[in-house]
């Protein structure tokens, strides 16, 4: 395990002014930012500027993040149990008053892995990632019985979510500051819920938000939300054949396993027509147990909507998996039938030790009411009564006016593309869910990253959307406010929580965002009105590492404008500055920062553009050691 490391402090320096040279390299800039939905938002001007001045953000940044592994008591993890838990920790502090923290809510239905790979340190934040309780990854584990997302999952994220807000130490009496070596904000606690992470995290709010005053916002990346959506009945990419066929002609190739059954939405409960709902006893449905203490079985029966009503699920012959696209169009028609599978779960969530798959309580209600299952109930099916009893305390569409009631200051962004990694339907229900969720229950909200966050961490993709927060979508278009497929997705989450940890540090709710949230005040850098076209804007695309060389991105320069910039320090003092002639409306620039003083020491700095008569734009950088 690699010791945590110390940072160094950021000390605000008077060096003596470093000689630049540059050279201009021309491009054309990709971004092709889409018009957005309502007005924009207000100009910004934030409060404490000299503080602000000194949060961390740096585009591509590859610092790796020292990490320490612990140990934390918690009740959800038995008498006397702990969870395993692992805090990564950045060079640097995103904020001088202390680091925001971040806590990784794992996708699937396993008990989750401590590794993570998207790099939030290199923006400044502590990571937390952990196990629920009878997780194992390697020799690390988990006290407790995992309980499929249940009750005692819920108990262990919000003891994880006390954990990062300061208010519980590890088994050594440890806080997460102690563990990070520096101070962790307290009121600055964010949740990346994965997949479907982001069905338990509204659920454990829901029940405990109320005692998490410091968990302040979640970014969700493509989460289902109710049973329907976890078990794949509206649409599921499992049954679309050929992922690299748009069998449907929308221009998404991966989602063309849609459930034709599927006939309108609902924000708990979508409506699905149940008359061609049927059961095939003999059609073998492969079993697994997410919690690793039981063996993968194979066992006979599945529901199935029963396309062409001759009462068999037929699929592809020698399929493997089974695939029900008969005439190999590339979609689901309904002459064809649609698989379903019910999430499979052994005890605390079933009586007994006992194997039970539980597909949504509307499905199996409908089973029951037409008799599919005649006189013997299958054994490995739960029944509607023992399904609705599972699902309720895993039901995010049932927690969101819990969490609404008790945290109205929560705040939740949506991140999604136009191919959900999971869901098939057009609509995507599960996204309008949670949005509808948030916003109907007095929560701000927004879907995806301001394209200005992500365009620190890559360019965005032509067709990125920006959809201003708490704006009405209707169903129809939620693909239009999709972001393209082309996103990459680690630079969308990363994104996401930027925006959303500046959003609550700074507290800007401006629906939406002329460029990152700056305090421009600082370098003397105005703040331009609205969302101009052509905008001027500066973007560091790397840290300063031992060559002294820093790459710019500038665009919406004027071609033969002069152009001065200018390195400042953390409090306004110009270091450096140089003058060129801008060749293109959008180029790269890069500076060598030596001379006979050498580079300017190591630190938070500012880079701010210029034209003659006022137009201007700024961004921060960091000088490594």
């Amino acid at each position: 395990m690699p010791p945590v490391r110390t940072p160094r402090p950021i000390v605000p320096h008077r060096p003596r002014c470093a000689h630049l040279t540059a050279a201009g390299l021309g491009s054309r800039d990709p971004v092709a930012r889409a018009a957005a939905e309502g007005t924009r938002g207000r100009v910004l001007r934030l409060a404490a500027p000299v503080l602000a001045a000194t949060a961390f953000i740096v585009a591509l940044a590859a610092n790796p993040a020292a990490a320490v592994d612990t140990r934390l008591p918690s009740a959800a993890a038995g008498s006397g149990g702990k969870l395993a838990v692992r805090v990564q920790v950045p060079p640097l502090s995103r904020y001088a008053d202390g680091a925001p923290v971040v806590v990784i809510a794992p996708g699937g239905h396993e008990p989750g892995v401590l590794n993570s790979n998207i790099p939030v340190g290199t923006q400044g934040f502590v990571l937390v990632t952990f196990l629920f309780p009878g997780g194992r990854d390697g020799v690390f584990y988990s006290d407790g019985i995992y309980d499929f997302r249940g009750p005692g999952c819920q108990l262990a994220l919000a003891d994880v979510l006390r954990f990062a807000s300061g208010a519980l130490a590890d088994s050594a009496g440890r806080t997460i500051s102690d563990l990070a070596g520096m101070p962790c904000a307290a009121n600055d606690v964010g949740v990346l819920a994965l997949s479907n992470g982001g069905s338990i995290t509204p659920c454990t709010l829901g029940d405990y938000g109320a005692t998490l005053p410091g968990v302040r916002y979640m970014v969700g990346w493509e989460n289902p939300t109710g049973p329907q959506t976890i078990t794949g009945e509206l649409g599921t990419g499992r049954n679309d054949c050929n992922a690299a066929l748009d069998g449907d002609g929308n221009g998404v190739p991966t989602d063309d396993g849609k459930n034709w059954a599927y006939a309108a939405y609902d924000t708990q409960t979508c409506v699905l027509d149940y008359a061609k709902l049927a059961w095939d006893p003999a059609f073998p449905v492969r079993y697994s147990d997410f919690s690793h203490r039981h063996t993968t079985v194979t066992l006979p029966g599945a529901l199935f909507f029963d396309g062409n009503g001759n009462g068999v699920c037929d699929t592809v012959p020698g399929s493997v998996p089974s695939c029900p696209d008969l005439n190999g169009n590339g979609r689901l028609d309904s002459t064809e039938d649609y698989v379903l599978a019910g999430l499979p779960a052994y005890g605390p969530a079933t009586a007994g030790d006992s194997l039970k798959a539980f597909s949504s309580p509307a499905v199996l209600a409908a089973a029951r009411d037409r008799g599919l299952f005649g006189a013997s109930w299958p054994a490995q099916i739960a029944t509607a009564e023992m399904a609705q009893a599972y699902w309720d305390p895993r039901d995010a569409t049932k927690h969101y006016a819990l969490l609404g009631a008790a945290r109205p200051d929560f705040a939740a962004m949506l991140v999604y593309r136009k191919g959900d990694h999971v869901q098939a339907e057009d609509d995507h229900a599960h996204i309008r869910q949670a949005y509808d969720g948030f916003r109907n229950h007095g929560m701000w909200c927004r879907l995806n990253p301001d394209s200005s966050y992500y365009a620190v961490q890559a360019p965005p993709p032509a067709g990125y959307v920006e959809t201003p927060a708490n704006a009405v979508v209707a169903g129809a278009d939620m693909k239009a406010h999709a972001e393209p497929n082309t996103v990459d997705l680690n630079s969308f989450d990363v994104a996401g929580v930027c925006e959303m940890s500046d959003r609550v540090h700074y507290g800007v709710w401006d629906a939406d965002l002329r460029s990152i949230i700056v305090p421009d005040s600082v370098v003397g850098v105005p703040a331009p009105r609205g969302d101009v076209a052509g905008a001027l804007r500066v973007a560091v695309l790397s840290l300063v590492r031992g060559d002294g060389m820093l790459a710019l991105r500038i665009t919406g320069a004027r071609p033969g404008a002069p152009l001065r910039i200018a390195l400042h320090d953390v409090a306004g003092r110009t270091m450096c500055a140089t003058a060129f002639t801008a060749g293109a409306e959008s180029f790269e620039w890069r500076w060598r920062l030596a001379g006979p003083g050498g580079r300017p020491p190591a630190g938070l700095y500012w880079v701010a553009a210029r034209e003659p008569g006022g137009r201007a734009a700024a961004a921060r950088a960091l000088v490594l050691p």
